[in-house]
C-alpha cells in the first residue's frame, strides 16, 4: 500500500470513529515476509482525521510543527510497543 493509500485507509477508519493505535508485526512467514496488521480502537461516536506532514529537520522545526497542528485541534500521540 502506498503512503497515500494508507492515509486514505486511516481517514476511512477515522470517519467511522476508529482511532489508529499502531501496527503489530508477527513472526516471519515461511517465505520470509512479515505479517503486519493495523490496530484500531473504537472511540465511540467521535471521528478522527489524519494528515501526512513533511519530516521536520531540526528539533525546533518539529516543535513548531507540533504547535501548528495543536492549534488546529490535532493531538500528538506516540505509542511504543
Amino acid at each position: 500500500v502506498s503512503l497515500d493509500g494508507f492515509l486514505a485507509q486511516l481517514n476511512a477508519k477515522g470517519a467511522q470513529g476508529n482511532r489508529y493505535v499502531g501496527q503489530v508485526h508477527f513472526a516471519p512467514l515461511p517465505d520470509g515476509r512479515f505479517n503486519i496488521q493495523s490496530v484500531y480502537e473504537n472511540a465511540g461516536n467521535g471521528a478522527f482525521q489524519y494528515e501526512m506532514l513533511p519530516r521536520a529537520g531540526k528539533d525546533a522545526d518539529f516543535i513548531a510543527q507540533l504547535n501548528a497542528q495543536g492549534a488546529r485541534g490535532y493531538r500528538f500521540n506516540f505509542r511504543a510497543f
